[in-house]
């Protein structure tokens, strides 16, 4: 759990970092994009935490691939996919 939630603080802190420098430059389309990111992210977060409540560590700790929607946005903002 410890993991997973140092993971989610470095995420946000990133999320944070270039929320700022999207505004800065005027990015509406990155800034968008890194909030329905971010959105994903939160929920895949919660559901981690929902399965170690219910005692299911296993299932928890098992690689849940991002939705489809999180990994395009994960590509567009990373720079390696395209429209």
């Amino acid at each position: 759990m410890l993991d997973e939630h140092r993971d989610y603080v470095l995420a946000v802190s990133s999320e944070v970092c270039v929320a700022h420098l999207l505004g800065q430059l005027g990015d509406l389309l990155g800034g968008r994009l890194l909030s329905e990111y971010g959105a994903s992210y939160a929920e895949s977060f919660a559901t981690f935490c929902k399965r170690m409540q219910a005692g299911d560590a296993v299932a928890a700790r098992a690689d849940i691939p991002l939705a489809p929607q999180a990994r395009r946005l994960q590509g567009l903002l990373s720079g390696t996919a395209f429209f």
